[in-house]
């Protein structure tokens, strides 16, 4: 294949994907990873993101996968250290048997539920709320933190639907998200990641995460994830071409990172790998503005 073949299938097929009907995305997108851990197994240039990708797809999937016997040693395999050192030939089974089984995979992580993590926080440790200001045990602090998360849950409208298994758009979880991070950040509760981990053992990302963790709203999707399909949900009403799609997928990744992008974040960062100027190259004035209305509404 010549260059321009290449150059072909990039910018005027591979957009086209997303458009086959009859594909199982999750099936698909597991096997991808599996295919990638398989060429960097031969490689010998094992990344652990990759590793850790495929172990969590595992981990998400019901109780009557985990117990088929014909499937059990493969999940098995995913969930521990052996991932690390597995055959070609055995994750190609992994990907040939478990790939069918993603449909059924959970929407979020339920290692939590299962581990009861909190129960084994050391309650004689302390938060520090600020630097040289107050410090609050962790009993405390997470009485604290659950009596703030109680108060809103009672009058909230978007905490009251899903609680009551009715839907929600993804902009009211943006907007909860919001919410939560302003609720949250107050001085007297600072509710931080690494106060998440302290307090609760729980390595999570996003309050819609932690949310869900505390009044156990097992639908409840992380920042992320509502990211992701607000993003997906964009590009199919449009046409973008291969290095649109690309560099849309960077704004997604920074924009949860960062929790908002303006115009001048798209010159710079993670945006470089395109090249100076990039965003103006491969967008118009209407579909760069478009993009940063469209940002601007998931902001938290």
């Amino acid at each position: 294949m010549s260059a321009s073949d290449v150059e072909f299938l990039k910018t005027q097929v591979a957009p086209l994907l997303r458009l086959a009907s009859g594909v199982d995305v999750a099936a698909e997108t597991f096997t991808s990873k599996v295919e990638r851990l398989k060429l960097q197994a031969l490689q010998n240039k094992l990344k652990p993101a990759d590793l850790q990708a495929i172990a969590d797809d595992v981990s998400r999937l019901p109780d009557f996968v985990h117990q088929d016997p014909q499937l059990q040693p493969l999940t098995e395999l995913c969930l521990s250290n052996k991932l690390a050192t597995a055959t070609p030939a055995q994750l190609t089974e992994v990907g040939k048997m478990l790939a069918p089984q993603m449909k059924n995979r959970k929407d979020n992580p339920s290692a939590f539920l299962k581990l009861d993590l909190p129960d084994f926080i050391a309650a004689s440790g302390y938060i520090t709320l600020s630097e040289g200001g107050e410090r609050v045990y962790v009993k405390e602090y997470r009485e604290r933190v659950e009596k703030r998360i109680n108060a809103l849950a009672e009058n909230h409208p978007t905490i009251l639907a899903i609680q009551e298994g009715r839907e929600v758009t993804e902009l009211q979880l943006v907007a909860l998200e919001r919410t939560l991070r302003k609720t949250l950040s107050s001085a007297d509760v600072l509710l931080t990641t690494d106060n998440i981990r302290k307090a609760y053992g729980l390595k999570l990302n996003s309050f819609l995460g932690f949310l869900r963790h505390v009044l156990a709203l097992d639908n409840l999707p992380d920042y992320d994830t509502v990211i992701q399909k607000c993003f997906d949900g964009h590009i199919q009403q449009h046409t973008y071409n291969a290095n649109q799609l690309r560099f849309l997928r960077v704004m997604q990744a920074v924009l949860v990172k960062k929790r908002h992008l303006n115009l001048a974040d798209l010159y710079e960062g993670d945006f470089s790998f395109f090249g100076d100027d990039a965003v103006d190259r491969l967008f118009t004035r209407p579909q760069i503005d478009e993009l940063l209305t469209f940002t601007q509404k998931l902001s938290a």
